[in-house]
This record gives structure tokens, C-alpha cells and sequence, in this order.
């Protein structure tokens, strides 16, 4: 078992070297956009020019930005200067000076809800900081009435926190803040553990050790908690969920938006993966696989990309296309080749994705901290009322 793990692994490095390709340009008649996420820290500024440079080069109209936006525990305020440090004084090039249309990270939740009310606060402040609710679509125009929709949704919240963090409602509902909430440790022996095992790094263990420790409920707690971002909702403890609480309302909201747009493209943004090649990091969601493919079906989603999984990958299943661009200021340096429906994954370090699309065709690539173009790959759009099981054509 110990050999077959080990060349599970050695495979997947070998996969991930970088391959010789010529740098691919902008589709005709498209809109362009770039993809990264867990880029929170000082280690930004290593991909940050290139990205500028990229996104030149692909005329990108926005950065969509995955998640794990400040490590290790968010922000305390609208006015942390980690706002600045991080994020404008970090992406300086003037073509990312376009909208970075956001989501949250579990790292984010972990300041509690005064860091999310300070993020989205900062939507007011800063012209190209785009995160008015933790729930909100958000759509690309190009040429000829090109339109991408992207709708970003809170995974930590979807899946009830994470494996070492869950959130309870305070209070009545005040339909006036973002949430009526509380973040709790599930269990700090638990941490510690794994923290004396290295499976977590000591960032992680100080951000979580500032957190209040409750063990969870054993029933999900049911009751109004305010109006979060879109979804005005019931918030669920621990691992529970309720069809009628928080993730149900935020997935029916999710469906009604998938359902009335007609736009060209369909992506949605989340911070956790659904389905990853990544070994002994955070992997398949299978939360998020239970609840949230189904409606990525239903709506006719062709691209879904996340962060969390600190590496660049390409996974295709029943004709979604699940980008992972996680690279932003961590790595990783572990998975499956083999792992179903990978296309590549790239390892070990910095990176983020460009994209072009236009009304036929969606063009990806990878690039790391120097601007070298790792993989690149194009799929045409599927017929009308169709799925494409095999969708990408990988160009090497």
C-alpha cells in the first residue's frame, strides 16, 4: 500500500513538470479573465507582476478571486491594513486594476463575521474590490453581446463551516448586518493533534486557537440568522444540514439564478473544491458533492473553479469542467494522477489561470510566479440541451 501511494504521488510530480508550449493570445471576438485564489500573504507579490503581465496580454476584464482572501484569520476591520498591504499594494499593475470579483475562504471565517462584514464592507472602498454579498452573480460582456455570468457562492457557509470550525446563530435576525453569527472550534484537542502530527502549519493552528472551543450540536440548529449577503437564512452547525435552513435557501437562490440567465457561459465560484486530485490536503467535498453538483447540472454550469487545494488543476466530469487555482500564496506538493477525470495538475508552486472566451469556445491556461505557461487547454460550448462527457481538448 505504502509503494502504490508513493507512485500515485511520484507520477503526479512527474505529470506536473513544466511542458514546452507556445503562449497562447485572446480567442477573436472574446472577453478575458484571470483566475486566483489563497493569495492572503506576502507571498502574493511572487505572482503579482506576471499576473499583470497576463492580463495585459488577454485584455482581462476582471481577476476572479477565489478565496482565502487574508491569512491567516481575515481582518479585523474595514480599516486593516491588510487591505492595503495584501491586496493594493500587492496587484499594482494597471490591467489588474479591473473588478476581482470575490468569494470567501474558510480563513476568512475564521476572523468571525466582523472579518466577512469588513470585506464586504470594502466593496465601498476600493473601486475594483467586488464583494457585495456573500451571494451575488456578476456578468462579463464582450463583443457582439458576449455574456459570461458568474455567480459566486460561500462554500464555508454552504457545508456548515469545515472540519475544525462550525457557526451558530446569535441573537434575533438583523436584517441590517451580514450575520447574526459565531465561529467555534469543534474540538481543540483535535487540533492540537494534528497540529504535533505537521498536518497543519502554525499559522493555521495560532488562527484557530483564538477561537472560542464548543463541540457542535448533535441536530442542526434551526432559526433565522439575518440577511446574509442573498441569502437571507437559517444557519446549520457542525457537519447537519436543513433543506429549509441556510444551504437550502442559498442553494435554491443559486438555482433561480442558473435558471432565468441565458448568458453565453455559465461559471460559479466557491472557495472549497468539489472534486480534487490533491493527497493528504483537503480533497473531494463531499458535502458539495451531495448538494451542489446537482445544481450545477440542473443550470447548466460549464466551468466551476476554487481555491483551498493549494495547486493548479483540471479535473472534467459529465461535461463541467472543475478548475482548481489555489496557488495564489501556498503550495502543494502532492497528488493522483490517476484520479478520475484529471486533465493536469500542477504542484510546488505559485500560480494562477488565464482565460479567453468567446460565444463558441473557452481557452484556459496555467501560468506559475514567472509567467511561464505550465498547460493549456480550449473545449467548445455543447449543443443546446446537451452535456459533453468529454469536453476538453488539451493542447501540450
Amino acid at each position: 500500500m505504502v509503494l502504490l501511494v508513493l507512485l500515485v504521488v511520484v507520477c503526479a510530480v512527474g505529470c506536473c513538470s513544466a511542458s514546452s508550449l507556445q503562449p497562447i493570445g485572446p480567442l477573436p471576438n472574446s472577453v478575458g479573465f484571470l483566475t486566483v485564489g489563497d493569495w492572503g500573504d506576502v507571498e502574493a507579490k511572487k505572482v503579482a507582476d506576471s499576473m499583470g503581465d497576463w492580463a495585459q496580454r488577454m485584455d482581462a476584464k476582471a481577476v476572479l478571486s477565489l478565496g482565502d482572501l487574508f491569512y491567516e484569520d481575515g481582518v479585523s476591520g474595514v480599516d486593516d491594513p491588510q487591505f492595503t498591504d495584501k491586496f493594493e499594494q500587492t496587484f499594482t499593475a494597471p490591467s489588474l486594476q479591473v473588478p476581482w470579483i470575490t468569494c470567501t475562504g474558510n480563513h476568512d471565517w475564521y476572523g468571525g463575521v466582523e472579518s466577512i462584514d469588513a470585506e464586504l464592507q470594502y466593496t465601498h472602498r476600493s473601486p475594483r474590490w467586488h464583494f457585495p454579498a456573500l451571494n451575488f452573480t456578476y456578468t462579463l460582456h464582450g463583443p457582439g453581446g458576449l455574456r459570461v455570468l458568474v455567480a459566486s457562492v460561500d462554500t464555508w457557509l454552504l457545508c456548515g463551516g469545515d472540519s475544525f470550525t462550525y457557526f451558530e446563530r446569535e441573537g434575533p435576525p438583523d436584517d441590517a448586518h451580514p450575520g447574526r453569527l459565531k465561529v467555534y472550534l469543534k474540538n481543540k484537542r483535535r487540533l492540537e493533534d494534528e497540529y504535533d502530527a505537521g498536518t497543519i502549519d502554525e499559522g493555521k493552528y495560532r488562527a484557530l486557537s483564538r477561537l472560542d472551543e464548543k463541540p457542535p450540536p448533535p441536530t442542526p440548529l434551526a432559526g433565522p440568522v439575518g440577511n446574509i449577503g442573498n441569502a437571507t437564512s437559517v444557519a446549520a452547525a457542525g457537519e447537519g444540514r436543513d433543506d429549509g435552513g441556510l444551504d437550502g435557501r442559498m442553494l435554491q437562490w443559486l438555482r433561480d439564478e442558473l435558471r432565468k440567465s441565458d448568458a453565453d457561459w455559465k461559471i460559479v465560484i466557491g472557495h472549497f473544491t468539489i472534486y480534487s486530485s490533491s493527497l493528504f490536503e483537503h480533497g473531494d467535498n463531499p458535502t458539495l458533492i451531495e448538494r451542489l453538483v446537482p445544481v450545477l447540472k440542473e443550470g447548466g454550469v460549464d466551468v466551476y473553479f476554487n481555491g483551498h487545494d493549494h495547486i493548479l488543476q483540471h479535473i472534467v466530469r459529465d461535461g463541467i469542467h472543475y478548475i482548481g487555482s489555489g496557488a495564489g500564496a501556498r503550495v502543494h506538493h502532492m497528488a493522483n494522477r490517476f484520479y478520475e477525470g484529471l486533465k493536469y495538475a500542477h504542484l510546488s508552486h505559485f500560480g494562477y489561470t488565464a482565460h479567453s472566451v468567446n460565444k463558441t469556445h473557452f481557452q484556459g491556461s496555467f501560468h506559475l510566479e514567472d509567467g511561464r505557461e505550465v498547460y493549456s487547454f480550449l473545449f467548445s460550448k455543447p449543443a443546446a440541451g446537451s452535456r459533453q462527457a468529454e469536453a476538453a481538448e488539451v493542447v501540450e
